[in-house]
Parts: C-alpha cells; sequence; structure tokens
C-alpha cells in the first residue's frame, strides 16, 4: 500500500532497470499501468487482500493509476469505484475530465454524461490548443478537421449512452455547433443526474458499428 502512495511512482516502469512497459489493454485502447494489471490478477486468482489493494489504487499520486484503478475495481466494488472516478471530474485539465466521463459512461454512470458534451463544445481546444475556439464561434478549415475526430467520439458515446435523437455532426461549427450542444445541455438539465446510461443499448449499438464499418466510424453518426 505504501508503495502506491509514493509521489515518484512511474507507473510504466517495472523492475531495477526502470524499463518502461505497460500491463495489460484497458478501456480506450489504453495500457494500464502494470501494478494496476498485477493487482487485478491476484484478485482474480482470490488473492487475501488483492481488492483492497485495487482500491488502494484509486488514492494513488499518479492519475492514470488511480483511473485503472478504479475500473479494476468496479469489477468487486462498483459504487464505489464509480465514486472514486467521479472526483476526478474536479480537475481543472478538461482532458482528464474528458477521460474519467468516457470511463464513467462505461460502468454506467451518468456523470460522465457533462464531459462529454463539454467534449463536444470545446473539440481540440480541450487539451489546451489555442487553434480551436469553443462552440459558437467560426472556424477555418483546419481547425475544424483538428477538433472532429474528439467530437465524433463525443457525439458517438452521447446518442449510445442516452438513445437520444439529438443532433450531433461533429463537422459543425460556428452557429450550428453552438445549438447542438445547447440541445445537449438542455436535455441533461431536463433529464438530471437520475438518468441511467443504456448500457445494454450502446453495447450492441458500439458492436454493431464495428462489426459493419472496420474502417470508419464516423460516416454513419444520425446528422
Amino acid at each position: 500500500m505504501s508503495y502506491l502512495r509514493r509521489p515518484d511512482l512511474e507507473a510504466s516502469a517495472i523492475g531495477p532497470g526502470r524499463s518502461s512497459g505497460g500491463g495489460a489493454d484497458g478501456p480506450q485502447g489504453n495500457q494500464a499501468p502494470a501494478v494496476v494489471t498485477l493487482l487485478l490478477g491476484l484478485a482474480q486468482h482470490g488473492v487475501d487482500d488483492a481488492v483492497d489493494a485495487l482500491e488502494a489504487c484509486v488514492r494513488a499520486p499518479d492519475p492514470k493509476v488511480r483511473a485503472f484503478g478504479a475500473m479494476a475495481l468496479a469489477a468487486y466494488r462498483p459504487r464505489q469505484a464509480a465514486d472514486y472516478l467521479a472526483r476526478e471530474l474536479q480537475s481543472a485539465e478538461a482532458w482528464r475530465r474528458n477521460n474519467v466521463g468516457e470511463l464513467l459512461l462505461m460502468l454506467g454512470d451518468a456523470r460522465g454524461i457533462p464531459p462529454r458534451i463539454e467534449a463536444l463544445d470545446l473539440g481540440s481546444a480541450i487539451h489546451g490548443q489555442g487553434m480551436v475556439v469553443r462552440a459558437g464561434d467560426t472556424t477555418d478549415a483546419a481547425a475544424t478537421e483538428s477538433s472532429r475526430g474528439i467530437r465524433m467520439f463525443a457525439c458517438r458515446d452521447l446518442r449510445v449512452y442516452t438513445q437520444q435523437p439529438l443532433a450531433c455532426d461533429p463537422n459543425a461549427t460556428g452557429a450550428a455547433l453552438a445549438a447542438q450542444v445547447e440541445g445537449w445541455r438542455a436535455w441533461w438539465k431536463a433529464a438530471g443526474p437520475g438518468f441511467a446510461p443504456r448500457l445494454r443499448q450502446a453495447r450492441q449499438d458500439l458492436d454493431l458499428q464495428y462489426q459493419i464499418r472496420p474502417v470508419t466510424i464516423d460516416s454513419h453518426l444520425a446528422r
């Protein structure tokens, strides 16, 4: 437990030579920190206190250990795991809030919806890139293209996890984009945090999406 609390913990460093490496593939295609993968394996084999050690991950200084630790913990203590992840939404960094929002939606927690609406609003400005402005302002072609991918995935998550037929075009700019963002925010204000993400439908949609569209995923988004 004290190892996880070390402020100098490097989640990707393994072995005395500090060679870089990750654990198993995790949510969003990312590599889970090796320490989380190790603890999850121990928990799956019924090792005493391994689940408690996973819960200790969510208090680690390393944000990647916290996030992946919470996702692993969700297999055993789902409510606590979601609450730990939701604390990360207080981050001052929009990209970190967005990443946590994706994970919360995977767990069926509606607190992941506002960060995905924020991603639709900000586009690549979510990473602090000055080239792209907020929804409601005009953008040039290069700026629009740099934001399209982020908005595309935000639209995907908003549509599949809510099953709402609201407009969500990742190519929209200016007033059209602002109207879409406002539409999603108005829906969320009415739905409230008591809304339950449609996990079953989302899984079906996502499975079907990749079976039918193995190369591209944005051409069939409802617009």
